[in-house]
């Protein structure tokens, strides 16, 4: 997904390998608006980590792209784990009604099923 920034992070399913790929782009325009190109990510290196030292993040991105990195790993599949998001708020509301069921019920001696 692009947005204003010009910065997108793609996800497809690969299914030969049983993967999810992730492409970053860049596009570049000039002070007027003109397109200029796209850069993309090559491979990342990884760095051994030495205890007691600061992380810096891998790269920022705007909440527009990650959303469009969310939209396309929802395509690939993905989805929030029970308890975390929209599964969770669907859980927590499941059980509010299961017990306003129940109250009703109590209070109108009407047996549940």
């Amino acid at each position: 997904m692009k947005n204003r920034s010009g910065q997108r992070i793609n996800a497809a399913l690969d299914f030969g390998r049983n993967e999810i790929s992730l492409y970053l782009f860049q596009e570049h325009f000039s002070g007027s608006g003109q397109y200029e190109g796209t850069s993309y990510g090559q491979t990342i290196s990884l760095k051994k980590h030495e205890e007691g030292t600061a992380v810096q993040p891998l790269t920022y991105i705007t909440k527009d792209c990650a959303q469009g990195l969310m939209d396309d790993l929802w395509q690939c599949g993905i989805r929030p784990t029970e308890g975390a998001g929209t599964a969770g708020s669907m859980a927590a509301t499941n059980r509010h009604l299961e017990d306003m069921r129940v109250i009703v019920a109590s209070k109108l001696s009407i047996a549940l099923k």
